[in-house]
């Protein structure tokens, strides 16, 4: 299942507070010294250095996310409005988006096994591959800040997803991720989580197994809790 859900930019401006932050998204690149990260981030980074991607991710964490409550009241009403409207019941979902940096001109190497996809590089994989282990119950949805293309995009099920602000790409666990190599003149900024519908969440599927979430591994079970890692709407 591959689906694109449009939504009201004006409504739900996450942009807005990025770029507040940050400066114009696609320039990136060009307006932040940014040091290239050549290892594997599968599982995410504890303590991100400053000069990187991941450091800049931090900060958007440090002082928008957790900081201004009028991004955290958005992010509810866009869960309550267009997320738990989709499944149209109570919804099980991630408590607060992932933040993807891709910037033009890098690498972004979060699977250690690459792919040659079109000649190119990619980091293709499944969520329920090691070291990540996401429950096979889940939605992934991403929201792209700036306009995707064929640069620096997802692949889905083997199509390339393209979407543009305004769009979010809904999609089951199925085979997915990017190039390695960001080509595009753009950076790529964009936000993801997951989530299921109430009847879809099994706490008795989750397992001991270890996962790696920032940095730091967990069991399977602790992590992918409800009141920890997912709320109820």
């Amino acid at each position: 299942m591959i689906e694109i859900i449009k939504y009201d930019i004006e409504t739900y401006n996450f942009r807005k507070w990025f770029e507040d932050c940050l400066g114009r998204l696609e320039d990136i690149h060009l307006n932040h010294d940014i040091k290239p990260v050549t290892y594997s981030t599968a599982g995410g980074v504890h303590l991100p250095e400053e000069d990187t991607q991941y450091g800049l991710i931090e900060k958007l964490y440090r002082e928008v996310v957790h900081e201004a409550y009028a991004f955290r009241y958005t992010w509810w009403e866009f869960q309550k409005d267009i997320v738990k409207s989709w499944f149209g019941e109570n919804t099980v979902i991630q408590q607060l988006p992932s933040i993807k940096i891709f910037p033009s001109g890098y690498d972004w190497k979060f699977y250690e096994e690459t792919t040659l996809v079109n000649g190119r590089e990619t980091n293709m994989h499944y969520e329920m591959d090691f070291p990540f282990h996401h429950p096979e119950f889940e939605t992934n949805f991403i929201i792209p800040l700036t306009d995707m293309d064929e640069d620096n995009g997802i692949f889905v099920d083997g199509v390339m997803q393209t979407p543009k602000q305004g769009e979010m790409v809904v999609f089951d666990q199925v085979l997915h991720g990017g190039y390695v190599h960001n080509k595009s003149k753009n950076t790529r900024v964009s936000m993801d989580f997951k989530a299921c519908g109430w009847s879809e969440y099994n706490n008795e599927s989750l397992s001991d197994i270890k996962v790696r979430k920032r940095g730091k591994w967990q069991t399977q079970k602790e992590l992918f809790k409800i009141g920890n890692y997912y709320t109820i709407l």
